[in-house]
């Protein structure tokens, strides 16, 4: 995937936006996802940005499932420095990349593969760049992604 994904490394210090939270539920402004501000946030540690419709996950995981969140707030966040930041270029659609990393058994697979001892599994960006994934051209892909956006929307709103 390395001819698609581009990382962003953009670093702030401190707060200059709020500060979110990657998980398999999602991303979460940490201030909702730890019922209020959290305290504690050192001004002179580094974060990174991630800006609107950018992708990020948590790079660690207990079990090899790892979940990519899409910024959708409309604003720049932050998140920890060990989240990895990326988009793509031209030549691929994000939610359709997204789409296949969340849900794809061939790349939960590769992600299994990853676990090198220890009780944590570790996906590097670098790693991920290595997956091999087969994709149509563009303008398919867009009509992919759109049809499972409608998916998502019908199966939100049937559990609501």
């Amino acid at each position: 995937m390395s001819n698609v994904l581009k990382e962003y490394t953009e670093l702030v210090l401190g707060s200059a936006y709020p500060i979110a939270t990657s998980s398999r539920k999602g991303l979460f402004l940490q201030s909702e996802y730890f019922e209020g501000k959290r305290v504690g946030i050192d001004e002179s540690v580094s974060f990174h940005i991630v800006p609107p419709n950018f992708v990020t996950y948590r790079h660690m995981s207990d079990d090899s499932t790892f979940h990519f969140n899409k910024n959708t707030f409309g604003n720049s966040v932050e998140v920890s420095r060990e989240y990895p930041v990326f988009t793509t270029n031209s030549m691929a659609n994000i939610d359709f990349i997204i789409q296949h990393l969340n849900s794809s058994p061939r790349f939960l697979d590769f992600s299994m593969q990853q676990k090198k001892g220890g009780t944590r599994t570790r996906l590097y960006y670098k790693i991920l760049c290595q997956y091999q994934l087969m994709m149509p051209l563009k303008k398919e892909q867009d009509k992919i992604a759109q049809f499972f956006k409608i998916i998502d929307s019908t199966v939100a709103h049937h559990q609501r």
